[in-house]
């Protein structure tokens, strides 16, 4: 099926294509794709880009470049000595720990707090990008509109959006991550304190 060009008033140089489909800024076929390549307008540029967090130059790519550049490592995964993955429990009663054995759990949950701290972060801003690029979609379908609907169709008819629908479970599994993540690290960091409380009832002073 040929696209349908469309030259905007001369006060604009770009063009708009209608999508063979009939919706602007359609990129969900092929031939609707071609003409938002082509067409690239505010809109069509933002419909190309995939929505999530996973954007090219992200801030948080920039943010680990930049980390990288300041020659700060980040934490790596803690393994236990077998390689496999470090799995913790504290012991039903501390007080019958000896002192090595506090030391081991005390090192270990601390890792284990520094790495998943380091993994919310990243997680924190990968939801931020997610919930960005979501409101962004959302923004681009209103702008389309549905012609004659009234706001409670116009409303419907956006969240119901192929688009908006992908950008919004992007959002929601980012989210997921970050809470998960966030409630590992408070358990971790717990724990840490808990072996810290027993090291200062011996009368050892850990810092």
């Amino acid at each position: 099926m040929p696209l349908k060009i469309v030259q905007r008033p001369s006060s604009s140089p770009s063009l708009d294509r209608s999508a063979p489909c009939g919706r602007h800024a359609c990129v969900e076929h092929a031939a609707c794709r071609e003409a938002a390549e082509l067409c690239r307008c505010p809109e069509c540029e933002a419909a190309l880009r995939p929505a999530g967090p996973k954007r090219g130059r992200s801030a948080l790519g920039q943010a680990l470049q930049h980390t990288q550049s300041l020659k700060l490592a980040i934490p790596d995964a803690p393994v236990a000595a077998d390689k496999s993955m470090l799995r913790l429990r504290l012991p039903d009663d501390l007080s019958a720990s000896s002192l090595d054995d506090l030391g081991k759990l005390y090192g270990q949950f601390s890792s284990l707090a520094s790495y998943a701290e380091v993994q919310v972060a990243i997680a924190d801003v990968e939801q931020t990008e997610a919930e960005d690029a979501l409101e962004n979609m959302q923004s681009i379908v209103t702008l389309r509109g549905v012609e004659g609907a009234n706001a409670t169709e116009r409303k419907a008819a956006v969240s119901q959006d192929p688009q908006v629908v992908r950008a919004s479970e992007a959002y929601q599994i980012a989210h997921a991550k970050y809470v998960l993540l966030t409630a590992l690290f408070n358990g971790y960091d717990r724990s840490m304190r808990t072996v810290s409380r027993e090291f200062a009832r011996r009368g050892i002073d850990v810092k």
